[in-house]
């Protein structure tokens, strides 16, 4: 937690793991939303990043975005893929590894099976009856009171504007500052999707109480390299 809001620059890789550290951290206290932000931080840092990409997945699936969740394991998928062809990472050389090239058939087997659920259930018509599971990405049990609901939306709104996104960028050393507009786009747009999502949690008439709320789109693109 120090590492990632102190002051200090930090170097690119070590902090692309800081977020996916405390992301899995928010994921095992049911912060849904800050786990989703810190992948997402993750992402922009390394669009590469299997296990970020694995976690934003399960996250948006739980809280029934099942559309872009299974995009992130389209994409994951690819990546996979790649990997086996040329046997070789596409990663950054700066990166540490974490899956060995031996684990990887294994992945993409249990990876195809599980996109292959998700396509049904997308293809049932699930994805457009399921309302948004706002209580979740609030991390608020159902049946809380009503000020309670209020009090997670209105900080929420205020931790993920997307004027704040930008901030963490300028606490870390790059390696290439070429590729340093690509990660502010994929920072920004992500954050942006995600303010949308809180934003619909909790406004008039797209109240979690009220009425069926359209999920935005657009996750698809936040965790590619921008060209």
């Amino acid at each position: 937690m120090q590492v990632v809001e102190g002051r200090h620059t930090v170097p690119q890789a070590f902090l692309a793991e800081c977020y996916l550290g405390r992301a899995a951290a928010y994921r095992a206290n049911r912060r849904v939303a800050e786990a989703i932000a810190d992948c997402n931080k993750t992402l922009a840092l390394d669009p590469t990043c299997l296990q970020a990409l694995e976690t934003r997945a399960a996250l948006l699936e739980s809280i029934c975005c099942l559309p872009d969740s299974l995009h992130d394991l389209e994409y994951l998928k690819l990546l996979y893929s790649s990997i086996l062809r040329d046997r070789m990472p596409h990663s950054p050389p700066w990166k540490r590894e974490t899956v060995q090239y031996r684990e990887i058939p294994g992945r993409l087997c249990a990876l195809t099976v599980k996109m292959q659920e998700l396509k049904k259930r997308v293809a049932s018509g699930e994805a457009g009856r399921c309302l948004v599971d706002y209580y979740a990405l609030m991390g608020l049990q159902r049946g809380c009171s009503r000020s309670e609901l209020q009090r997670a939306h209105l900080l929420l709104i205020l931790r993920h504007k997307p004027d704040k996104a930008l901030g963490f960028i300028e606490r870390c050393e790059f390696v290439d500052d070429q590729n340093l507009d690509s990660v502010k786009d994929r920072a920004n747009m992500s954050a942006m999707l995600l303010y949308r999502l809180i934003q619909k949690g909790g406004s008039g008439e797209y109240g979690v109480e009220e009425t069926n709320v359209q999920r935005p789109r657009g996750w698809r693109c936040c965790s590619r390299p921008v060209q």
